[in-house]
């Protein structure tokens, strides 16, 4: 596995249902990495309200670490691949923001306003990178 694909095994196994279980999951976090990560998005957008708060918030725990201790490709995944989709998605199915913002830990909520103000003008690409 790489790095990647263990980044997204530990955040998806934070809610026991999600966890991998077959070689064909596990496979798929390893080759298609920002594939898995849209596919949590949507689930995470289309099961919102069937989720314990407490599943949201292990989720988030383990997205928390990642972004600080994750090298730089883990963290682009979970903000580029994760965050940023669950901006997008949350957004065209009428999510607010506030389902998941109530959730995230300090890096993670800061992360969640880098993408936010790159997408808005406000940060070039280059400085989200170097904030990121």
């Amino acid at each position: 596995m790489t790095e990647q694909s263990e980044a997204l095994a530990r955040i998806a196994g934070s809610i026991a249902h999600l966890r991998p279980s077959n070689p064909g999951e596990v496979r798929d976090m390893t080759e298609r990495p920002y594939v898995v990560t849209g596919n949590l998005a949507r689930w995470l957008v289309e099961n919102r309200s069937r989720l314990a708060d407490a599943e949201v918030r292990a989720l988030f725990d383990a997205v928390e670490k990642q972004l600080l201790g994750g090298t730089t490709p883990v963290r682009e995944l979970v903000a580029e691949g994760l965050l940023e989709d669950l901006q997008n998605l949350g957004a065209k199915k009428g999510t607010p923001d506030e389902e998941w913002l109530q959730h995230l830990g300090t890096r993670t909520l800061q992360t969640w306003r880098l993408i936010q103000d790159m997408w808005a003008g406000r940060l070039t690409t280059a400085d989200y990178r170097r904030r990121l």
